[in-house]
């Protein structure tokens, strides 16, 4: 942001708490996604993280499996909502599921950091 300090905090503050956007974007893994793609009241967006999504065949969220990379215990799958919107998560290796596949999640019920749209 034109080289100007936007938060000076803790890392984890910055991670879980970010003030700014710019912040979220550059501490960690993230998508700013609309706030009423995930089924949430409000003109803001919401900052989620792959912690935030989680696999729940009772959840209220769909997304489409596009990609889905080796990374231990653990696999990165990025997900597309049904607007077309792209979101990180974190999927169990032993996840029974391919790229293609609709998936079903809910939220954590952490409080996501929101912001004004651009």
């Amino acid at each position: 942001d034109e080289g100007r300090i936007l938060q000076w905090d803790t890392p984890r503050q910055l991670y879980e708490h970010p003030v700014h956007r710019h912040v979220a974007a550059f501490v960690g893994r993230a998508a700013l996604v609309p706030a009423m793609a995930l089924g949430l009241d409000g003109e803001e967006e919401v900052l989620l993280r792959p912690e935030h999504v989680q696999l729940d065949q009772q959840g209220s969220i769909q997304a489409r499996l596009l990609e889905r990379a080796f990374r231990g215990p653990d696999d990165a799958a990025v997900l597309e909502l049904q607007g077309g919107e792209r979101i990180l998560a974190d999927l169990r290796g032993d996840t029974v599921a391919r790229v293609g596949d609709v998936l079903t999640f809910s939220l954590s019920t952490r409080v996501l950091p929101r912001f004004a749209r651009d």
